[in-house]
């Protein structure tokens, strides 16, 4: 639903400050360091409590009108529009971003799990992975077939393979 209040507005005595209440809903009241955040801050303020009277079912005060309305020499009145259907999908915005924001910790987290988790096997370029690869060229450039090379029983035939295609991209860059 929409609503329209009045704001009232009251400068801190420093001016540092403001701080801004809607007489008709008891409560809503808040602060701001500027004239714009204390306005940003009571419409936040008096959307959520609107919201929450809706919701209870609570009788939902009409607005006076700005002669009634009691204040001090200085204060700032304001007319504020609030509209509690925006409110409530700006908060299921928020929560489904916070959901979003877990979830996304949760893939970072099991993303690094992943990224520093020891696979088993041969590694490549290793001391044993160079000197098994360098015993296959030499084999293979003196003329030795893959399957005669396999049949010594030292690789098998899919590292085999693997050697003459890293040989050939080898081959290929130079």
């Amino acid at each position: 639903m929409k609503y329209i209040y009045t704001v009232v507005i009251a400068p801190s005595e420093d001016k540092t400050k403001y701080y801004a209440r809607i007489p008709d809903l008891p409560g809503c009241i808040t602060t701001g360091e500027s004239l714009q955040d204390a306005i940003t801050e009571i419409t936040d303020a008096a959307s959520g409590w609107l919201a929450v009277a809706e919701d209870e079912g609570y009788v939902i005060p009409q607005a006076t009108d700005q002669e009634a309305i009691e204040r001090k020499q200085g204060d700032l009145l304001a007319l504020i529009q609030l509209d509690t259907s925006a409110y409530r999908c700006c908060g299921d915005a928020l929560k489904r971003i916070n959901e979003l924001e877990q979830e996304i910790a949760k893939l970072k987290l099991e993303n690094e799990t992943l990224r520093n988790r020891n696979f088993g096997g041969r590694k490549k370029h290793d001391e044993a992975w160079m000197t098994s690869y360098n015993d296959f060229i030499i084999k293979y450039n003196s003329g030795m077939s893959i399957a005669e090379i396999v049949d010594e029983g030292e690789i098998s035939r899919r590292t085999a393979y693997r050697y003459l295609e890293y040989y050939r991209a080898c081959q290929n860059e130079e």
